[in-house]
């Protein structure tokens, strides 16, 4: 089997581009973020797409009120006069042009009405609007023409909030000094109803800079009493994010943005500071596609609303991001060739990687192939060199056998040379003696009788079948096998044989 330990070396370029594309990966990520803050951005986000929707029913609900002043038949200037107003609190913060048309007839009814206290209620709210749309003289002029001694508790409370707006909708147009409305606000305080959201806020605001425990218990009060179905919410929560970053706490701040604009975005309020902070912060954090959509959502409500007193501020901010936008996707553009060239690069090494590993595995193959053949061939010689060595073995026992036999066939001959000899010794001597004893008669009979020859040579057939059936013992049976059972031999020996 292939061993990947010999083959480390081929992997080591692999490793690194790994390591490099992971880091690469991890600084394009740019800075990581709560999780709280991400899923109030991605409910921005998809509050956004559905901005259409929210525009759609404030426009069903507009359209309702105009059917009222369309109706055929006499409308009561009574009646002309709150349906404008209503009309005017709609578009106030949606459609500068139309809430201004709106307030006008209804200052028209309240004159045609006799109503001074309401005609100069409707001229300080034209008053805001002009302000809004950044027609600061027109604005001030109309302000200047009514004597606030005059105004009821309402119209007072009416006419400042209108001089502070003129002031700080002014001094954010033009980046202008000394256009301070705290006094203005001062002044408001005295009207506020002490229970409602104004008053509240007024009186939480200035604690931020001395007493953080308590302005954090009632902003939580707050928070509690106006919730996000309010229309205070959006201001609420933008207060707070406000207060939030002066402490230095910049994720919640960021997150009361956020809750901020979803508000705005979801009352169609085109007056969209909130949002404008959130893609201020985006952009500071180095999300610039936010930042940018965020902006263009902002300069969609400048355009739709005519609301154009933050303009200037938010055109500028629009090149920056832009600037910066453009430059990100540079270095996007040219991190994308960086990482295709890698890439590439990695795709080669990996090819490469991989024709080296097959050629390996290949010669593996055909190395096991010819170990199997080997193996094989050796099997073989094996199996040849044992049927020699059994062949061997029983040549050797052959060589044994005959050797037994030969050393049987020469025993025997000693033993017949010496019979023979001890035999021709006694005849010598007995022959001998007949001689000495001069008893020729005996010795001549002995010389003619032939029954020593006889006796001798029947000795010596007998010697020669005992010797011959030890070294063929089977050989009687063996002959015996190819003749008829009337010519047989038989064994007339077999004390012998054995």
């Amino acid at each position: 089997m292939f061993d990947l330990r010999r083959n480390r070396t081929f992997y080591c370029p692999l490793v690194v581009l790994a390591v490099a594309f992971i880091s690469f990966f991890c600084h394009a990520t740019g800075h990581a973020e709560s999780s709280a803050v991400g899923d109030w951005l991605d409910s921005l986000r998809a509050t956004i797409r559905m901005r259409d929707t929210f525009v759609a029913e404030k426009e069903v609900a507009i359209e309702a009120l105009r059917n009222v002043l369309n109706t055929d038949g006499s409308i009561s200037d009574e009646e002309i006069y709150r349906v404008n107003t209503l009309l005017f609190d709609h578009y106030r913060k949606y459609q500068v042009d139309s809430a201004i048309s709106c307030i006008d007839r209804a200052r028209e009814a309240a004159l045609r009405l006799g109503n001074r206290d309401k005609a100069i209620a409707a001229s300080v709210k034209k008053s805001m609007e002009l302000s809004m749309c950044s027609r600061f003289l027109e604005a001030e002029n109309i302000l200047k023409g009514i004597e606030p001694a005059q105004l009821d508790t309402a119209g007072k409370l009416l006419y400042y909030e209108a001089s502070a707006c003129l002031r700080e909708f002014y001094s954010a147009s033009c980046r202008a000094e000394g256009f301070d409305a705290t006094a203005c606000r001062d002044s408001l305080f005295h009207y506020f109803n002490p229970k409602s959201y104004s008053y509240r806020i007024a009186v939480t605001t200035p604690l931020a800079g001395s007493d953080s425990l308590m302005t954090e218990k009632l902003f939580q009060e707050m928070l509690a009493d106006f919730g996000p179905e309010a229309p205070e919410y959006a201001m609420l929560t933008n207060q707070y994010a406000a207060v939030s970053m002066m402490w230095g706490k910049r994720d919640r701040a960021l997150e009361y943005f956020i809750r901020s604009a979803i508000s705005d975005i979801r009352n169609c309020t085109r007056e969209t500071l909130s949002l404008q902070t959130v893609a201020a912060m985006r952009y500071e954090d180095g999300y610039y596609r936010d930042a940018y959509d965020f902006t263009l959502v902002t300069i969609s409500d400048i355009q739709k609303s005519g609301i154009s007193f933050r303009g200037t501020a938010i055109y500028n901010n629009y090149s920056i991001i832009t600037s910066a936008l453009r430059e990100e996707e540079r270095r996007s553009h040219n991190s994308l060739l960086w990482l295709s060239a890698v890439s590439i690069v990695s795709v080669v090494i990996l090819i490469v990687i991989s024709l080296c590993l097959y050629r390996q595995m290949q010669r593996n193959i055909r190395i096991k192939r010819e170990l199997a053949q080997s193996n094989e061939n050796l099997s073989e010689a094996i199996t040849k060199l044992n049927s020699i060595n059994e062949l061997l073995n029983e040549k050797n026992a052959l060589l044994y056998e005959n050797n037994l036999a030969k050393e049987s066939y020469i025993a025997e001959l000693f033993d017949v040379c010496f019979h023979y000899i001890d035999k021709v010794e006694q005849m010598q001597k007995s022959l001998y003696k007949l001689a000495v004893s001069r008893s020729f008669a005996a010795l001549t009979r002995r010389l003619q009788s032939d029954e020593m020859v006889s006796e001798e040579t029947s000795g010596l057939y007998q010697r020669f079948d005992s010797i011959f059936l030890r070294l063929y013992p089977t050989f009687v049976d063996d002959l015996n096998r190819l003749l008829r059972d009337e010519e047989k031999i038989k064994r007339l020996f077999n004390n012998q044989c054995e």
